[in-house]
């Protein structure tokens, strides 16, 4: 313990210093500036029952994100059984040989989700959420491999085991592999489908003439619950977070997403309102009433701003 709070104070050290040197200040970002030993400790049970409840989630409710194809619990649920047939024989073979060291070899099991969700003892307060979720995605791979290498070399029930393991890790691979790029076809989906529909009401304000006063523009709603939007499959198939089009949300959220898409993802510059205009116009009633665009009266404006709503959800 006393070595691991002089490592912590020393890493503590270094990156302070890193942060003075660059004048960038210890991020709030999910608890990161209050990360200390003390609460580590403090909060180590209930960090461990969390570990616990989001490698169950990961692989059980998300299966592990793995979108394509969408059997693929299929293959975790092999996986996992294939992981305790190993695990029962590899305890058996331990237990004849000493009982202590098989039930030290099935503690060190169970610590398996712990180890997956280590940061979750670190920082305090913060969810699982999939771009923390490395360790978790490789330990399937890393028990698969633990596993066959501890068996013994000879007979043919390790033959056949060792052949298994490479069929499911070669499925495994696929199946990643294959969502990622599915991912990656959505995203380019979903951009191309906004920027079709920022195009066409880029048109539609040059008709009606707004663009030719320089009023002030705001494009409220989410594109991907536009009818105009295109839902090809890949992107219906994807993850949450290769979608889109689907983040688009009010508040200050929706006002940079939308005023930056104009410009980096479109390259058109409209005089956009301001982020305190855009927030006053989500309270309004105007708004609430208004039909979606491309439906007539889907563009309005609303004390002094062109308002052009996209959907209803905002």
């Amino acid at each position: 313990m006393r070595g691991l709070a002089e490592l912590n104070q020393q890493t503590l050290i270094i990156a302070n210093s890193l942060l003075i040197k660059y004048g960038i200040q210890l991020s709030s970002y999910r608890g990161a500036s209050e990360v200390s030993l003390s609460k580590m400790i403090m909060s180590f049970p209930a960090s461990v029952g969390r570990c616990y409840k989001y490698f169950y989630e990961y692989f059980m409710k998300h299966n592990m994100y793995l979108t394509v194809p969408r059997k693929s619990f299929l293959l975790l649920i092999g996986i996992g059984f294939f992981v305790l047939f190993c695990v029962l024989r590899l305890f058996v073979m331990i237990w004849r040989k000493n009982r202590i060291y098989a039930i030290c070899f099935l503690g060190c099991v169970c610590l398996i989700p712990v180890a997956s969700g280590a940061i979750l003892l670190i920082v305090q307060g913060t969810d699982m959420i999939l771009l923390m979720s490395m360790s978790l995605a490789v330990s399937p791979e890393l028990c698969l491999l633990l596993c066959v290498s501890l068996m013994p070399e000879e007979g043919k029930l390790s033959f056949f085991t060792r052949k298994l393991n490479l069929l499911l890790l070669f499925l495994l691979i696929y199946v990643e592999v294959i969502t990622v790029t599915n991912d990656q076809l959505a995203l380019k989906e979903g951009k191309k489908a906004t920027e079709g529909l920022t195009n066409a009401i880029v048109s539609e304000l040059i008709l009606e003439g707004y663009l030719e006063d320089d009023y002030a523009v705001s494009i409220v709603g989410r594109p991907s619950e536009n009818s105009l939007f295109a839902k090809r499959p890949a992107w219906s198939a994807a993850n949450a977070y290769a979608k889109f089009g689907s983040y688009w949300m009010g508040g200050r959220e929706g006002y940079r997403t939308w005023k930056g898409f104009l410009i980096e993802g479109c390259g058109i510059n409209l005089n956009f309102c301001t982020e305190e205009q855009y927030k006053n116009l989500l309270q309004t009633n105007e708004l609430s009433e208004m039909p979606v665009f491309p439906a007539e009266g889907s563009i309005r404006e609303i004390d002094g701003v062109v308002v052009v709503k996209v959907s209803d959800v905002y």
